[in-house]
């Protein structure tokens, strides 16, 4: 089991790096290439907190299960600094492999623009990453990390600390936190829940999912 951890986490890193590398020799070409960037890193961050919104408040825990895992955190919040990195990406990893092979292959063909690229690369990294930085949300990281938190430019152990308090409705960003500020002030949950309604799913809310969960544990 490990040893696919480190080699999707190889994989990755390798496309990965190969990619940044083709943008940083196109970077020059791109006109406001900063905009798309943060703008990559913007939606990466809202698309994480709608993601983990719903992950938590929607479906059933099933043991073993991506429901279960996300909504069991609630119980042992600390329990994600005890996995290695390679365990914590690999979920997104396996996606994230064949999407970035997808993109460099549109991109050397000339079939995906350039800036459009580099949106699509720094979302995708991003989310990758996102359980990375969630983690460091729960132990003390190391000094650089602490000072990006204390900037913002990552999101914060006390930002993310707001978001495991009950009723558990709000700061559900793990990578950033910069959209924590605008979708809980557009009470973004509501919205979300009103979409859902809509296309016929219940919302189960985590309080109940977290009893049914503790009456699984031996």
């Amino acid at each position: 089991m490990n040893a696919r951890y480190n080699l999707g986490f190889v994989l990755w890193l390798g496309i990965s790096l190969a990619l940044a590398g083709a943008f940083a020799f196109v970077l020059p070409s791109v006109d406001f290439a900063w905009a798309w960037i943060l703008g990559g890193i913007f939606l990466a961050d809202a698309g994480s907190y709608v993601f983990h919104y719903l992950i938590d408040h929607y479906g059933r825990p099933i043991p073993g299960g991506l429901v279960h895992e996300f909504q069991r955190h609630h119980l042992i919040p600390n329990g994600i600094a005890q996995k290695s990195v390679p365990e914590v990406l690999y979920p997104a990893v396996r996606i994230a492999v064949p999407l970035l092979l997808v993109f460099g292959l549109l991109l050397a063909s000339g079939w995906m623009p350039a800036p459009v690229g580099l949106l699509l690369f720094v979302l995708i990294s991003c989310w990758v990453l996102a359980q990375v930085f969630h983690r460091w949300t729960h132990m003390r990281p190391p000094a650089l990390v602490r000072l990006a938190q204390h900037l913002h430019l990552l999101v914060s152990v006390h930002e993310h600390a707001l978001h495991h308090r009950q009723p558990f409705d709000s700061r559900f960003a793990v990578i950033t936190g910069w959209s924590n500020y605008v979708l809980d002030a557009l009470q973004a949950p509501r919205l979300l829940d009103g979409l859902m309604l809509a296309m016929g799913r219940e919302k189960r809310g985590l309080v109940h999912s977290l009893k049914e969960i503790s009456a699984m544990e031996p």
